[in-house]
């Protein structure tokens, strides 16, 4: 029980401290993600032994299978979801590229407006989420990557995910996202 009195840590006791505080950070945001899919932790569990998975590959499989689920019933907005949280998992991985390219993914489904049901996008819909704009920075500035690099991976990245009904061009939408995330702070 704490007291209010300080103690002092050998360096050895305080790595250990260390570990067991990110060990603990790691559960606490395992649990989270786990409780997203919707499944009871058994159900979870069985999933994962059924896939002979580790539980973060286990959550990117069943995040897939749900994306591809909400993008086949024409549910754009819910599998734009589905791809921010494969990048949140990415990240939280240490997969930085990968993430990266799923917060693109998310930016042009955005920009194109995204909706569940119906046509499966509208123009009156179209965004950047401020969020996503601020982790895509992040991740360019540890990576190390130039404006040149976050443009052709953009690009290359939307081009994959472009869908029937789409207005907007990967190239239209990189001019506007672009402007975003260089007015904010990525340097050349």
């Amino acid at each position: 029980a704490f007291n209010g009195s300080k103690v002092l840590l050998s360096e050895q006791e305080d790595d250990e401290m260390a570990k067991i505080r990110r060990e603990f950070s790691r559960r606490k945001w395992l649990c989270g993600a786990i409780a997203t899919t919707g499944m009871r932790d058994s159900e979870f569990l069985e999933f994962m032994q059924q896939n002979n998975l580790s539980v973060e590959s286990a959550l990117l499989l069943h995040t897939d299978i749900v994306a591809r689920e909400h993008k086949e019933n024409n549910n754009y907005g819910l599998y734009r979801n589905a791809l921010l949280h494969k990048g949140n998992i990415y990240e939280h991985i240490g997969e930085l590229a990968d993430a990266l390219k799923m917060y693109f993914a998310v930016c042009y489904l955005d920009d194109n407006g995204c909706t569940n049901g119906g046509s499966g996008f509208s123009k009156r819909q179209a965004f950047f989420a401020p969020a996503v704009i601020d982790w895509i920075i992040s991740i360019t500035e540890k990576l190390g990557y130039k404006r040149l690099q976050v443009r052709t991976l953009f690009l290359e990245t939307a081009t994959s995910y472009i869908e029937e009904g789409m207005a907007i061009t990967p190239e239209k939408t990189w001019a506007k996202l672009g402007k975003s995330l260089y007015r904010k702070s990525l340097t050349d």
